[in-house]
C-alpha cells in the first residue's frame, strides 16, 4: 500500500518506517517505485528486523544504479552485513539530484 501512496504522491519527500514489521517485500515494492519517483529523499528503516540483506542489496542496486534523489537512508548497520549497510548509507549520502 505504501509503494501505491509513493507513486500517487511523486513529491513524497520522506518515509520512516521505524519498529514496525516491514519485510523485504514491501521495501521491493518501495524498491520498485524508486527506480521512478525523483522526489523520496529521506528513507528509514529502523528497528525493522524483518528486512534482510537481501532487501537492502536490492535498495543498494537501485540507489547506486538507478535512483539519484534518496540520499539518506536510516538503518540499524548492525543487524545488516556490515560492508552492505556502510555502501548503502554511502551511496546514498551521495544523491544528491534533488
Amino acid at each position: 500500500m505504501l509503494s501505491l501512496y509513493l507513486r500517487a504522491d511523486p513529491n513524497l519527500r520522506s518515509i520512516t518506517l521505524d519498529n514496525n514489521m516491514f519485510t523485504d517485500d514491501g521495501l521491493m515494492k518501495i524498491v520498485k517505485e524508486l527506480e521512478k519517483n525523483t522526489k523520496l529523499a529521506h528513507l528509514s528503516i529502523k528497528g525493522c528486523t524483518n528486512v534482510t540483506d537481501n532487501g537492502l542489496q536490492k535498495l543498494c542496486d537501485v540507489i547506486s544504479t538507478t535512483n539519484t534523489c534518496l540520499f539518506q537512508v536510516d538503518l540499524d548497520i548492525e543487524h545488516f552485513n556490515q560492508d552492505l549497510a556502510l555502501t548503502v548509507v554511502t551511496e546514498s549520502a551521495l544523491n544528491r539530484d534533488i
